[in-house]
C-alpha cells in the first residue's frame, strides 16, 4: 500500500524558493511547475538573491595601459556572490575611494535621520 508521503524523490519535485520545502504538484502536460503556490514564486521575483549582498570594493588596477608605478592605479568594482563589474580603471586611490563611497550611498543609502527626541 503506497501514501502520498511515500513517493519516491526521483519522482518529487521541491519548490524552487530558497528556503521552501513543500512538494511541486506535477502539471498533466507542458511545462512543469518550479514553484508550488503563486506566492512562492512572486516572493522569489521580488526579492532575488538577498542572502548575497552588493559589495563595493576598490582594488589595484592594471598598470600597463598608462606606465604608472605599481600602488598608484586603482579601480573600482561592484560585486554580488561570483558576479562582478568593473566600473572605473586607471583612478588615482582618493578618486576610486570617492567614487566608491558615492556608490555605496546610492546602492545602499544610510537610514534618515530620526528627530530628536523631546524632552
Amino acid at each position: 500500500m503506497t501514501h502520498d508521503t511515500d513517493i519516491s524523490s526521483r519522482h518529487e519535485n521541491r519548490c524552487a524558493r530558497p528556503g521552501c520545502l513543500n512538494p511541486v504538484p506535477r502539471n498533466p502536460r507542458g511545462r512543469p511547475r518550479l514553484y508550488c503556490t503563486p506566492a512562492c514564486r512572486t516572493a522569489t521575483h521580488r526579492h532575488p538573491d538577498t542572502h548575497e549582498l552588493l559589495h563595493v570594493e576598490v582594488d589595484h588596477g592594471s598598470t600597463s595601459s598608462r606606465g604608472r608605478p605599481t600602488g598608484q592605479v586603482w579601480l573600482v568594482r561592484l560585486r554580488r556572490g561570483p558576479h562582478h563589474v568593473v566600473i572605473a580603471v586607471g583612478l588615482g586611490r582618493p578618486s576610486a575611494e570617492h567614487l566608491a563611497r558615492q556608490i555605496r550611498e546610492v546602492v545602499n543609502p544610510p537610514p534618515l535621520a530620526t528627530p530628536p527626541q523631546i524632552r
